[in-house]
């Protein structure tokens, strides 16, 4: 897992937000993030064996859209 307060190798990062994009395509409106946040955190899971935390997971009191 990385801690929060860590980044992701900037490598892995582009990696993972290009395929997610390739999947999802462009911005989808109000929600997308969620979906974003999702297929990376699956894609981060799957590939690369990180535990990735959304911001929605790391901030619950939080409500994003």
């Amino acid at each position: 897992m990385i801690p929060d307060e860590e980044k992701l190798p900037e490598e892995i990062e582009k990696e993972v937000d290009e395929k997610v994009k390739a999947i999802l395509g462009e911005d989808g409106g109000m929600g997308f993030c969620h979906l974003v946040w999702a297929e990376k955190k699956r894609s981060l899971w799957d590939e690369y064996g990180i535990d990735w935390k959304t911001p929605a997971e790391r901030y619950p009191g939080i409500i994003f859209d």
